[in-house]
């Protein structure tokens, strides 16, 4: 749920929702990364978990991690689940399932720490250990929880579009609107490979209209510039929204209109090139589809996506490594 979009638009997003009942990736791209926005203090780890799904800024993830602390040997479950979610978030994946593997010792039956463990195993290319969770998502979550779990790991046209029909189906019978908007934002997934843009579209829409996560818009533009619909991509992103997952796109657009974005790619591609010295790869993918397609640059392309490409498995960043080796 990055964690991938909740909406949800993935798991990490729904368990975002979750966690937000209970208790209450992005750097920014401009100088001041590490600031904390003012109007976040005050607000619970919880909370600050709920508005980064929003908004990606990094502060936020900074600012509940100051809070919460290590985890310790008396660390409640939650607050393991609070930092397996912090550290999905930031893409350390064997971090995140250290954690939700205690928590689970401690609560078999947690269903938010079996939702996240599927998503980050999935993210992670392993697929067994996602099934495995999907599974015990059946028994502590839902039924229809685990119907969207197990969706998200269709492989082929055959099994995608099955799990497409079942997921259908289950808006006929589903109350809960987290639970319901999870379920569009990976039918919308579902849909755009099985080729049904329009549906997709109508899915994704429907999940950000719910909760307007920054996974789900960044997933709602690829679709749009996939079919050169570039105005449409624009209107999901604000000129003044720092957040690279959309900031990218933006630009991507941006220069497909014929619009001058020299002064924002030539800062962006700095930025990009500090945190590669840095060794800070949170944005891997992000800064992969900046060195392919807006300021073109072979090397740094191919070292983004192979980076990226170790960090997370799905399908769309195997294609950004292809994409890189031919380039280079």
């Amino acid at each position: 749920m990055m964690i991938s979009p909740t909406f949800c638009a993935s798991a990490a997003l729904l368990l975002s929702c979750l966690l937000a009942t209970q208790a209450a990736i992005a750097h920014r791209v401009h100088e001041h990364a590490d600031e904390t926005p003012v109007s976040a203090h005050g607000l619970t780890p919880d909370e600050l978990i709920q508005r980064y799904t929003r908004t990606g800024d990094d502060g936020l993830l900074q600012l509940a991690h100051r809070q919460l602390g290590e985890a310790g040997q008396t660390s409640s479950p939650h607050t393991l689940l609070q930092l397996a979610w912090l550290a999905q978030a930031e893409h350390r994946f064997a971090r995140a399932r250290e954690l939700l593997a205690r928590v689970v010792s401690k609560q078999p039956g947690n269903g938010q720490a079996w939702l996240l463990e599927a998503s980050v195993a999935q993210v992670a290319g392993d697929p067994g250990a996602a099934r495995r969770a999907c599974a015990q998502v059946a028994l502590s979550v839902s039924t229809d929880a685990a119907m969207t779990c197990f969706a998200r790991l269709a492989l082929t046209p055959a099994e995608k579009e099955a799990a497409y029909r079942r997921l259908q189906m289950a808006d006929e019978r589903s109350g809960d609107q987290r639970l319901a908007a999870w379920r569009w934002s990976v039918r919308a997934e579902l849909a755009r490979d099985l080729g049904r843009l329009q549906a997709a579209e109508q899915d994704f829409r429907r999940s950000i209209a719910a909760v307007p996560a920054v996974q789900t818009r960044a997933s709602l533009m690829d679709l749009l510039l996939q079919q050169a619909r570039y105005a449409d991509a624009l209107a999901l992103s604000d000129d003044n929204t720092p957040v690279p997952a959309l900031a990218v796109r933006r630009l991507l657009a941006q220069k497909a209109l014929g619009a001058d974005i020299h002064h924002e790619a030539q800062s962006m591609d700095a930025l990009f090139k500090r945190w590669l010295a840095a060794g800070d790869f949170r944005h891997a993918r992000e800064m992969a589809m900046f060195f392919l397609d807006v300021v073109p640059n072979a090397d740094l392309a191919f070292r983004a996506a192979s980076i990226n490409a170790t960090l997370q498995r799905e399908p769309e960043d195997l294609a950004l490594l292809r994409r890189a080796r031919k380039m280079s």
